[in-house]
């Protein structure tokens, strides 16, 4: 019944707040609270067929270490096949082939630079090549032009030569008069001077297509040079340096999987000393221990139920950590993260101390064959103590008097304080102890001052 009546002096002790310090022994305890669970007395503990079931257990135990110690083993000999002995050498090989991998890749981007400027003179140069195409065209068109002048001007020559053969009517048709010869005029020396200058217009226009047919020809060479060093350019990146970072990367990839077979291989060799340590410790466990065991019999809807209730109970009472709380049940007490209750101050032992046994009553209220009705805790907040180390918030204390004042009928409450948070007391009675016989109450016991 100590859980559930707390003295003043018990409510921030270290343990806890289930074991009542140098008095009843925690198997006694832990059994008490079982049969408050179960209702069962454990008086037909058989401890033959308690043998029985540990030395199962054991056997399923073991049986379940030497299957992963199999399976390590199998998987570290695979491991071995490709794993070097020198890690420290395959590390110097591998910032080695990082050096290369850098240097092949700058090479590569001076290469794709180089062929990128080469691209953009070839670009130039077929611009140019296009142009004098247009001009050789041009050219052409001109010379034919020149052809046909010349032609039509020998036509005339030779017309004005063949006319003068034939014989023009030389008398009047009407009166039969003599007719006065007409003079014609000669276009011969016209048309030389013009098929004079069309022949030095076609000299010229020889000598130009010539000039431009060598640009034509040092533009073309100057084109297939520049393209026969952009191909090689290209197949310098694409035949020689990527295959060469490809191969390198291969390497890379080798040598990395070989460290990391290393680590583990180191792994699962720990993973190995740790299981035989623990079959070790089994050995020695279920051999020398065959006592009865109160904690054996909280199972694990036990454990996650009171998680639960104390979660929730911080939360209301506005304890900030209280996502990180749990049950342990190696010391059946409040774990908050990692750390213990015992590195909290007197003020933080004492609210989780509190928290617990309301914990606990809740469980039995709801899951229990049987529930105290009654509890009573001494200075929960240790409201007027001086230099408690460690104490709790305002907020949380006037959280926890209003989550007792919310849950006033799970039973009979009874808090003795000397000072109490400031929230609304109505619907439960606040006896007041004032020393005086006009206001409140003198004290405990009625009669005696």
């Amino acid at each position: 019944m100590h859980t559930f009546f707390i003295e003043e002096d018990n409510v921030f002790q270290r343990e806890s707040i289930l074991f009542k310090r140098k008095e009843s022994s925690d198997t006694a305890i832990l059994s008490s609270l079982l049969y408050l669970i179960t209702g069962n007395f454990f008086e037909d503990f058989d401890l033959q067929e308690y043998k029985i079931i540990r030395q199962t257990r054991k056997n399923a135990l073991m049986n379940y270490i030497n299957h992963n110690l199999s399976y390590l083993s199998a998987w570290e000999k695979e491991i071995s096949k490709t794993e070097t002995c020198d890690v420290n050498l395959l590390q110097k090989k591998i910032d080695s082939i990082l050096n290369e991998i850098t240097q092949k890749e700058g090479e590569i981007t001076v290469a794709t630079i180089k062929s990128k400027d080469l691209s953009q003179e070839i670009y130039k140069l077929n611009d140019e090549l296009a142009q004098c195409s247009i001009l050789a065209g041009r050219y052409e068109n001109l010379r034919s032009q020149y052809m046909s002048d010349i032609k039509r001007f020998t036509f005339i020559v030779e017309g004005q030569a063949n006319g003068c053969n034939f014989q023009t009517e030389s008398k009047c048709p009407i009166c039969y008069g003599a007719l006065p010869k007409i003079k014609e005029p000669s276009f011969v020396e016209a048309s030389h001077v013009e098929v004079n200058k069309l022949l030095l217009k076609i000299t010229d226009l020889d000598n130009a297509e010539s000039d431009l047919i060598c640009e034509l020809n040092n533009l073309q060479e100057k084109s297939l040079k520049l393209t026969k060093k952009r191909i090689e350019i290209e197949s310098l990146i694409n035949a020689k340096l990527k295959p060469q970072i490809n191969k390198l990367k291969e390497t890379l990839d080798e040598y990395k999987l070989s460290i990391e077979n290393h680590k583990e291989s180191s792994i699962i060799k720990s993973f190995q000393h740790n299981m035989i340590c623990d079959l070790q410790k089994l050995e020695i466990k279920y051999t020398c221990d065959m006592k009865y065991k109160a904690k054996e019999y909280f199972k694990e809807d036990f454990l996650n139920t009171i998680n639960k209730k104390l979660q929730n109970i911080l939360k209301c009472c506005l304890f900030e950590n209280y996502a990180n709380v749990k049950f342990d049940l190696s010391s059946f007490d409040i774990m908050v993260g990692e750390k213990s209750k015992l590195t909290y101050g007197k003020g933080y032992r004492a609210f989780l101390n509190t928290i617990m046994a309301i914990a606990l009553r809740e469980y039995l209220l709801e899951h229990g064959k049987f529930c105290p009705g009654l509890l009573i805790i001494d200075s929960p907040i240790l409201s007027l103590k001086q230099n408690v180390e460690g104490k709790a918030s305002d907020s949380m204390k006037g959280a926890l008097f209003q989550y007792l004042l919310n849950h006033k009928n799970d039973g009979q409450t009874i808090i003795v304080e000397n000072s109490i948070p400031e929230v609304n007391y109505d619907g439960v009675n606040v006896i007041r102890f004032t020393k005086d016989d006009k206001i409140g109450r003198y004290g405990f016991l009625e009669d005696l001052k």
